[in-house]
């Protein structure tokens, strides 16, 4: 009776998402994709972390419902062909504190609310909507806008010109510390990025050393002189021609 009721619920829960994210879906056709994407990505993270089972699919159904506040954005923004003038971007802007309100009215979802409206928060405090800091920002957000970012500059965006995958891990170990988690960069670099794109493990890729130096001492110095370097580096190569470090 019980397995019975929890397939039930979980089948409702399946088709609300479903419901939900056509709207979203219809109204812009890159948003399906980079949610699953980041959906995947969430997951991947939380498991590397070691989280437990449930928090990873509660990070899966964070990643596929993140964007849902765009509902409320008028399309011409979203599939503008070119840059956002300032009042497009405050547009923009709104569509944590959107997905927020929408979430959180219904029960299934409440919980994921909270973590929906911090995922564009930073570090440093810098971020949008309410401007919370480090141990202020739920964890599941940080781990969302990990792979959020990393997602949006690898991917088509009329909003900026997307990145080699190369070049956006060198951004996000650039702004780890102040803009994301440096201990969620430091996952996803190692066990994320580089096992899964490359099929190596630390020290046979130019990448960790960049950002084994970054971590252990702080040398942004050291990433700026050797990024230079690396950006052209293609995102497969044949490990003969890596160094073992």
């Amino acid at each position: 009776m019980y397995r019975e009721k929890l397939f039930e619920s979980r089948s409702m829960k399946s088709k609300t998402i479903k419901l939900i994210t056509k709207s979203l879906y219809e109204k812009n056709a890159r948003a399906q994709q980079h949610c699953e994407r980041v959906s995947k990505l969430c997951k991947d993270v939380g498991t590397a972390m070691g989280l437990s089972s449930d928090l990873v699919c509660e990070l899966g159904l964070l990643g596929l419902l993140h964007d849902i506040g765009t509902i409320g954005i008028h399309e011409k923004i979203l599939n503008k062909p070119d840059k956002l003038d300032e009042l497009e971007w405050v547009e923009i802007k709104r569509h944590p504190e959107i997905g927020y309100q929408i979430l959180r009215s219904v029960n299934e979802f409440a919980h994921v609310a909270e973590f929906v409206l911090a995922h564009h928060e930073r570090l440093d405090g810098k971020g949008y909507p309410r401007n919370l800091k480090d141990f202020q920002i739920p964890l599941q957000s940080k781990i969302l806008s990990v792979a959020d970012a990393y997602d949006a500059m690898t991917n088509d965006s009329p909003y900026k010109a997307v990145l080699t995958k190369s070049e956006a891990i060198i951004e996000l170990i650039v702004n780890s510390g102040t803009q994301s988690d440096a201990e969620i960069i430091r996952v996803f670099v190692e066990k994320i990025y580089l096992q899964m794109e490359h099929g190596c493990l630390k020290g046979r890729h130019p990448l960790v050393e960049i950002a084994t130096n970054y971590w252990s001492q702080s040398a942004i110095h050291i990433i700026l002189w050797k990024a230079e370097s690396i950006k052209n580096m293609p995102d497969k190569f044949d490990l003969k021609d890596t160094e073992v470090m």
